[in-house]
């Protein structure tokens, strides 16, 4: 198993992609996992294409996210915490 490690994304998935193809994550390899340190959406214009990315990983058990305080903002907004 190889970890590839992100944080603070803000849904920019181009600047996400071009990153992680830097160091090689390969979206189609089940030995690849992707750790999400938190901050994941928020600001950018590509917040479906960041959700739909890492939710195909999580559906293939290839995910580990970390909520950050973007994600806790948007619970609050959702659930009215």
């Amino acid at each position: 198993m190889k970890y590839f490690v992100v944080s603070d994304v803000h849904s920019f998935y181009d600047a996400m992609m071009n990153a992680l193809n830097k160091q090689g994550f390969d979206p189609e390899n089940k030995e690849h996992t992707l750790i999400v340190c938190g901050d994941l959406f928020d600001r950018g214009d590509d917040t479906v294409k960041v959700f739909e990315f890492v939710r195909s990983l999580a559906e293939q058990d290839r995910l580990i996210y970390i909520y950050g305080n973007h994600e806790q903002l948007l619970f609050e907004c959702i659930y009215d915490v």
